[in-house]
């Protein structure tokens, strides 16, 4: 029980960490959010890789880029 209870507690912290990462990320402008690699329709997926709650597809998908432009 009482690991049930530490992994939901995780779990709503990270969700917490999103949902607070996207509200951030919303108070940006759209020329902020280019200049930081984001488009408005990313902001959702991003806050939720940055908070643990997905995988992070997105920094691997530009490490495998990089790896090959290199």
């Amino acid at each position: 029980l009482a690991a049930g209870a530490d992994r939901l507690g995780r779990y709503l912290a990270r969700r917490r960490e999103m949902r607070l990462t996207e509200n951030a990320l919303r108070q940006l402008d759209t020329r902020t959010l280019r200049d930081i690699g984001l488009t408005r329709g990313e902001i959702g997926s991003a806050a939720a890789e940055a908070a643990g709650v997905v995988e992070a597809t997105r920094v691997r998908a530009w490490r495998e880029l990089g790896a090959r432009v290199v």
